[in-house]
């Protein structure tokens, strides 16, 4: 009987040991696959094992990558969105910047600048200027020209006499004249689908929406325009007297058997005339050409002390009114060799302001690579040709 009860206790015990073994071993598994998961998740990302391991590590990735899903998913749309409005904050260029680029019309722009109308012109606006080309300030009166140049009020005139306040895209729907700055009224008529401004010189053919900028409208026009000074390019209007046509001169009148001769054509660089002041500057310059730094209007500090010497000749002489002239090789782009004579010689011409002399005594003019002193295929004829000038106004 003990020895059954013995048998009996001694199953007990080991039914008990089993269900604790069981217990643990259930337990152990649950904490196991846990872990596993975890564990594989975090090692997802760098283990490269070999084939025994990759199925639970591609299964780990797999379920990395599609918790990231809806991050990568944001970060694209921002990106598109930003991507998308980037257009609408790119702003075209001022007229002030349309003019500096446009090659045949520096003339115009140096009168513009000189009457000190660039800073408006870079404003918000709208403005609408009417710009005629080099060429035609090329065809009028030279002696009329000069005379202007040399006025500052009437380069201030002339300046304001092509602008006007106000976004003026079509000429051909006006029901009256248009006031310039400088208060001259503008009339404009439509003869056969061609337009025209009808001036005391006559009638100035009109190029409507030659350039569109973001701050106005530029209109070409076949003359400068002068208000009651003839430009000498206008057309003459039906109502404009006839000249009288040459008449035979009488039998007992001497007749030149010789014709007249024709004048010389002028030089592609004019020659300046003799200048004390002019002579001085260029010496300096000679010796010490002003420098910029490399694809830049910024002036080097090295050259700020041949200016000053500029200075001081202008100061002696303070009658003198002077063209600040860039020029440059013919490397590159041509229309970029022009903006970039323009700015550095407004470079040059900022500074001399700055130290003391007067803005109507100075005027800024880019040629760009049109008056090379200097062989463009040589290395020192280039250098030559990247220059600052000064000539007689």
């Amino acid at each position: 009987m003990d020895n059954l009860n013995d048998r009996r206790g001694g199953g007990a015990k080991w039914f008990a040991l089993l269900a604790l073994v069981g217990s643990s071993v259930y337990l152990v598994s649950w904490f196991a696959s846990g872990e596993a998961t975890n564990t594989a998740a975090d090692m997802a990302p760098t283990v490269q094992g070999d084939s025994e391991t990759a199925p639970s590590t591609t299964a780990a990735v797999a379920t990395t990558a599609e918790s990231v899903q809806p991050t990568t998913t944001l970060l694209t749309t921002t990106a598109t969105v930003t991507s998308a409005a980037e257009p609408s904050t790119i702003e075209g260029l001022t007229i002030a910047q349309e003019m500096g680029g446009a090659e045949d019309l520096t003339k115009i722009d140096v009168f513009l600048t000189a009457a000190d109308l660039d800073d408006m012109l870079e404003g918000t606006g709208p403005y609408t200027v009417f710009a005629p080309s080099n060429v035609r300030f090329a065809e009028m009166d030279k002696d009329l020209l000069n005379a202007i140049s040399a006025d500052q009020d009437r380069v201030r005139a002339l300046a304001r006499n092509h602008v006007i306040e106000g976004d003026v895209p079509s000429l051909r729907v006006l029901d009256g004249p248009l006031v310039t700055l400088a208060g001259t009224e503008l009339i404009f008529e439509e003869i056969d689908d061609e337009l025209f401004i009808t001036t005391a010189a006559g009638r100035v053919g009109v190029q409507e929406n030659r350039i569109v900028a973001a701050n106005g409208v530029i209109h070409g026009v076949d003359a400068v325009l002068l208000g009651d000074e003839s430009a000498g390019t206008a057309v003459p209007s039906d109502d404009d007297p006839e000249p009288p046509a040459d008449e035979d001169p009488p039998v007992d009148e001497a007749v030149d058997e010789d014709p007249p001769e024709e004048p010389e054509p002028e030089p592609d660089v004019p020659p300046s005339e003799p200048n004390e002041t002019v002579d001085a500057i260029a010496e300096i310059l000679e010796l010490e050409p002003v420098q910029f730094d490399d694809s830049s209007a910024d002036i080097k500090v090295g050259s700020l002390a041949t200016l000053d010497r500029v200075v001081e000749i202008l100061e002696a002489d303070e009658a003198t009114r002077l063209e600040v002239a860039g020029h440059t090789d013919d490397i590159g782009p041509a229309d970029g060799n022009q903006r970039w004579s323009e700015r550095r010689a407004r470079s040059v011409r900022d500074y001399l302001i700055s130290q003391g002399v007067g803005p109507e005594r100075l005027v800024a003019v880019g040629y760009g690579e049109n008056r090379p002193i200097g062989d463009n295929a040589t290395e020192e004829g280039r250098a030559q040709n990247r220059r600052i000038e000064f000539t007689l106004l």
